[in-house]
């Protein structure tokens, strides 16, 4: 009934939680907890065929936060099996996974859990000097839960237990309540992951709806009114042959009362055609930017300071689909500022530079806040930043700052 009471509690977090981070940082806390695990880690989708190590809690957070893993099509042979398997979404596979598999594809080396003297047999941890674990060592307890993450996506929650030196219990084994628990666990978490996503999703699908509805209007609406006001252009033209439907007449007044509402009608329906079509899509991007700066002051209690290092042409000369990253660049980077920097001031500039004929956009955003809390453990929206760089062949860099933080993104814009 207390586990059955705890994932009633959980659920309910869910659906009465605003803030994604915090509420996945929350479910986090209560897995590890629950699940009595030395290492829980949650991998979520960080691009194409790419996931990030993005919430750790127990040992090793600091070696794996942020650590990802990429399946390589081009060279399938290149990849891990633990690649391999979260691009194929082979549930059964999940479940051979080993924490010598895990720790190598996440870090390039095998992670030792044990030290020298909580090995319960004698002898060396490695043998052959080779960085495996020795032969007679405690084997680490694995337990994987596939996490839905959106549309077609997935990630992977992993509990680890150590047989030796464990932090939480002297009995590594998952047993068959805590293989229920963490089905249930990982069902809730799916849910927090897909209550967020969905809320895009919903508006992807409104904004869909809009434009349909908007060429409806246009192609089919609009098109049967001006044929009515030909019929009725052509009826007045017609009726002028007769003395009472001449000019000054009751009736070719009112055909002319009718074609002028047929055309108040169409200017009415085009204007709403417009505001189907969502102007915001056609602003530019330092119009784009100027908004994000302006929602900012809320949550910041101030307004950041904005600077465009290049011309106003060139930045809006920024082709659409990287506008679209430029701005939730800026939005993140604000954000972050506002939940977790506590600043008195925040920077933003965003700069174009020439790299032969190719294009690149900066920008920076800096804060004098207290800096990143090495207390946080999750680094989604960094990780989410570092996707949108990878879709232009740039990067992300966060510089700390006496005091606070600066976060530095670039993205190139390859000439066409």
């Amino acid at each position: 009934m207390a586990r059955v009471t705890r994932i009633d509690e959980l659920t309910l977090a869910v659906l009465n939680g605003h803030d994604d981070d915090e509420l996945l940082d929350y479910l986090m806390d209560a897995s590890f907890s629950d699940l009595h695990a030395d290492t829980l880690m949650l991998l979520l989708p960080a691009g194409p065929r790419a996931w990030s190590c993005e919430v750790v809690r127990g040992r090793y957070r600091d070696e794996l936060m942020g650590r990802d893993v990429r399946y390589e099509p081009e060279a399938p042979g290149r990849s891990s099996r633990m690649a391999r398997t979260l691009d194929s979404q082979n549930a059964p596979g999940f479940d051979l996974l080993t924490w010598e598999a895990i720790s190598r594809t996440l870090t390039g080396h095998y992670l030792d859990p044990y030290e020298q003297d909580d090995l319960p047999i004698p002898g060396t941890l490695w043998a052959d000097g080779d960085r495996r674990p020795h032969p007679e060592a405690p084997t680490p307890q694995v337990l994987t839960r596939v996490v839905e993450a959106g549309r077609d996506a997935v990630g992977l929650l992993i509990a680890v237990r150590f047989p030796a030196g464990s932090e939480q219990t002297a009995d590594a084994s998952f047993d068959r309540e805590s293989t229920i628990l963490a089905d249930a666990l990982a069902s809730v978490m799916s849910f927090a992951l897909n209550n967020a996503s969905a809320r895009s999703v919903i508006e992807d699908d409104v904004a869909t709806e809009r434009d349909r509805i908007a060429r409806d209007l246009h192609d089919l609406a609009i098109q049967e009114l001006f044929a009515a006001g030909m019929q009725l252009e052509s009826a007045a033209k017609s009726a002028e042959r007769f003395q009472e439907f001449r000019e000054n007449g009751p009736v070719a007044e009112s055909l002319r009362q009718s074609m002028a509402s047929l055309e108040n009608s169409i200017a009415q329906i085009r204007h709403i055609v417009q505001s189907l079509r969502n102007e915001s899509d056609e602003l530019t991007l330092t119009q784009l930017i100027r908004h994000e700066c302006a929602m900012a002051i809320a949550g910041l209690g101030f307004a950041p300071s904005l600077q465009f290092h290049s011309s106003m042409d060139d930045l809006d000369a920024t082709n659409p689909e990287l506008t679209a990253d430029v701005v939730a660049v800026v939005r993140e980077c604000l954000a972050n500022a506002a939940r977790h920097a506590h600043a008195s001031a925040v920077a933003v500039t965003v700069t174009v530079l020439r790299e032969g004929v190719d294009r690149v956009v900066q920008v920076n955003v800096s804060d004098n806040g207290r800096g990143i809390d090495p207390s946080v453990t999750r680094r989604s929206g960094l990780a989410n930043m570092r996707s949108r760089a990878r879709r232009h062949a740039g990067w992300v860099d966060v510089y700390p700052l006496e005091p606070g933080t600066m976060v530095s993104w670039r993205a190139t814009e390859f000439a066409s």
